[in-house]
C-alpha cells in the first residue's frame, strides 16, 4: 500500500514517469492486480480460504485499499497516454474494469478509468460497453 501510494505520487509529478512505469512493466502489473481484485470481489471466500481466521478481516481490507489505489493509478497513467490505454486495453484491464463497474465499493474508481479510457482513441468501444451496463443495471444503481 505504500508503495502504491508512492507511485501514485510519482505519476502526479511528473509526466515522465507514465512513460516509464509502461516501460518497466508496473502497468502489467498494477493490471494483474485489478484483475486479482476483480476475482476477489468475484468470490469473497477466496480470501477466507487463502488466510487465517485472525488475518482475515485486515487482508480483506488491505486488499480493498490497495485495489483502491491501484485504480486510480491507473487513472493518472490513462490520462492522455494513448500509448498507455493501447496497453491497458491489451493486458484485459479494460474488461476487467467494466466488470467490476457492477460492485458499489470500488465502482466511483472503476468509472474513473473508464472515463480515460472513453476520452482515448479506440474508447468507442468502451462507450458502447458503458452504455450497455447502463441498460442493463437497476434504476437504483444507474
Amino acid at each position: 500500500i505504500i508503495a502504491m501510494k508512492t507511485l501514485l505520487k510519482f505519476t502526479r509529478h511528473d509526466y515522465i514517469f507514465k512513460d516509464v512505469f509502461r516501460e518497466v512493466g508496473l502497468l502489467e502489473v498494477m493490471v494483474n492486480l485489478l484483475h486479482k481484485y476483480a476475482a476477489l470481489l468475484k468470490d469473497p471466500t477466496q480470501a477466507l480460504n487463502e488466510q487465517g481466521d485472525s488475518r482475515n478481516n485486515s487482508s480483506v481490507e488491505d486488499q480493498k485499499h490497495l485495489a483502491l489505489l491501484v485504480m486510480e493509478t491507473l487513472t493518472v497513467l490513462l490520462q492522455g497516454s494513448n500509448t498507455n490505454a493501447g496497453i491497458f486495453r491489451e493486458f484485459g484491464g479494460a474488461r476487467c474494469a467494466h466488470n467490476i463497474v457492477k460492485y458499489p465499493q470500488c465502482r466511483q474508481h472503476a468509472l474513473m478509468t473508464i472515463q480515460q479510457l472513453v476520452l482515448s482513441p479506440n474508447g468507442d468501444d468502451d462507450m458502447g460497453t458503458l452504455l450497455g451496463l447502463m441498460h442493463s443495471a437497476p434504476p437504483t444503481e444507474l
